[in-house]
């Protein structure tokens, strides 16, 4: 029989939202929740024939399709049902046969888009099976009596130990609150989140109807941090980056910081900052984690880039018609640059790699003012100026040079010795001399000059005395 009387609907998240005020939590940011609103309660019974024969359950379905999700890291689904004796609606009365209200035959299962299933509420498909959540039953108290319908009950079914299992309180009677489900609903953690989940409500026994109203369902995903290539970074330049795709409400956490290029740090938010000191491509991995779990390692990249530079003396001097080199110091960057030179004199070139100028100068002597500009994407682009003064050649002399007449006289001939003349024989002295031997050759021509000396010398004494 359908179930006829509207009971309250539950708008989205409702039942949920209750039981984390009842625990008092907040409901996480990453939970996906859903709700059968839009559908109608549905009233329950099995069949079976009597006397004695086996119970066929039967069932109701409702689909929670899932967008977008990502992992499983926590279900939790909310219903609101109650039991009759006879009729989910007030006012009909049943044939007697019912001696009161039975629970034991409520059944509810969950199973995912993988195809796990978990029974969240057993039933008996016999009465005394002893493997029903609810066993409790409530007695007319007179004999073909009718028991009252109970209010609907806003069950709350989680994974949490500080709550007690479903059907062990309330002498068996389903009551409003949060309890753990008879089969974990663990069993879905690490399943993807995305498709459909189907609610299963059955009434597995004759007599005594299930009166189903709605249901709320929760997935808390785990968070998915997607990998990403971070904006490029300059060497001695600040820079500043957001981390993209951070989940909300999840914290980040570098898996190895050594990883980070030197001069940067990543903060709990995701938010990259620094002064990059070392050119290269970096790479490393990190998590986001919230109350639902920690997301997979994401890889992100960075690129560390560098300016060129050129400098060198600002001035140089060339010959024409002489080897020429200038080499300023310079360093192409990354990406690499090329040095171009603008302004050149005729003969001379520049090497794009080293930016070194060489050649020949070919002229005209004067200054030249060279502008380099090495750009490899980035801003400023490098420059560097020059000047370059040119000379004249040393030109050499372009007449012969004077020639000597050779001398026309004869060199100067060496004499030619003579022969020794004869040595005179020697003499002995006059006789008589006074002149003491002295045993050497004496001529004369001496002796003759001594006397003539001796005379004169006797006649100017006689003429002083005279006088």
């Amino acid at each position: 029989m359908p179930y006829i009387e509207p009971m309250r609907r539950i708008a989205p998240i409702g039942l949920l939202a209750a039981a984390f005020v009842l625990l008092g939590v907040a409901a996480p940011a990453s939970a996906l929740s859903y709700d059968d609103g839009d559908a109608t309660g549905v009233e329950l019974d099995a069949t079976a024939p009597f006397p004695g024969g086996p119970s066929t359950p039967t069932t109701s379905q409702r689909v929670f399709t899932v967008d977008g999700g990502g992992r499983v890291g926590r279900v939790e689904i909310g219903l609101r049902f109650t039991q009759a004796q006879y009729s989910c609606t007030p006012g009909v009365d049943g044939d007697g046969e019912t001696y009161g209200i039975y629970f034991a035959d409520i059944q509810y299962t969950l199973t995912s888009p993988a195809g796990t299933t978990v029974t969240l509420i057993a039933g008996d498909d016999f009465p005394g099976n002893g493997t029903a959540s609810y066993p409790g039953f409530v007695d007319p108290l007179t004999p073909g009596g009718t028991a009252p319908t109970p209010d609907p009950v806003d069950v709350l079914l989680l994974d949490d130990p500080a709550v007690p299992l479903v059907g062990s309180t309330n002498d068996g009677e389903p009551e409003t609150g949060s309890f753990r489900p008879t089969q974990p609903l663990a069993a879905f953690d690490g399943e993807l989140a995305t498709g459909d989940w189907i609610l299963t409500i059955a009434d597995m026994y004759p007599r005594s109807p299930h009166c189903y109203s709605a249901a709320t369902f929760e997935v808390g995903v785990i968070p998915e941090l997607p990998g990403a290539a971070l904006p490029y970074g300059v060497v001695g330049r600040d820079y500043e980056t957001q981390i993209p795709g951070i989940p909300e409400g999840s914290t980040l956490a570098v898996v190895d910081e050594a990883a980070v290029p030197a001069g940067l740090a990543v903060d709990a938010q995701g938010v990259v900052t620094g002064v990059p000191e070392q050119t290269g491509s970096y790479a490393f991995e990190a998590t986001a984690t919230d109350e639902e779990g920690t997301s997979d390692p994401a890889t992100f990249t960075i690129d560390v880039l560098a300016l060129p530079a050129i400098d060198g003396p600002a001035t140089a001097e060339a010959t024409i018609g002489e080897a020429f080199s200038y080499a300023p110091t310079f360093y192409r960057g990354v990406p690499e640059a090329d040095a171009v030179a603008t302004g050149l004199p005729a003969g001379l070139e520049v090497d794009a790699a080293t930016a070194a100028i060489t050649g020949i100068p070919e002229g005209p002597a004067g200054e030249y003012v060279v502008d380099y500009v090495a750009d490899n994407g980035l801003e400023p682009a490098a420059t560097h100026q020059v000047t370059i003064t040119i000379a004249e050649a040393n030109v050499p002399p372009t007449t012969a040079p004077p020639t000597t007449d050779p001398p026309t006289t004869a060199p100067p001939t060496t004499p030619v010795p003579s022969a020794p003349a004869p040595t005179p024989a020697p003499t002995d002295p006059p006789i008589g001399s006074s002149l003491p031997p002295t045993g050497a050759v004496v001529g004369w021509g001496l002796v003759a000059a001594a006397a003539a000396a001796v005379g004169a010398g006797a006649a100017l004494r006689s003429r002083r005395r005279r006088r």
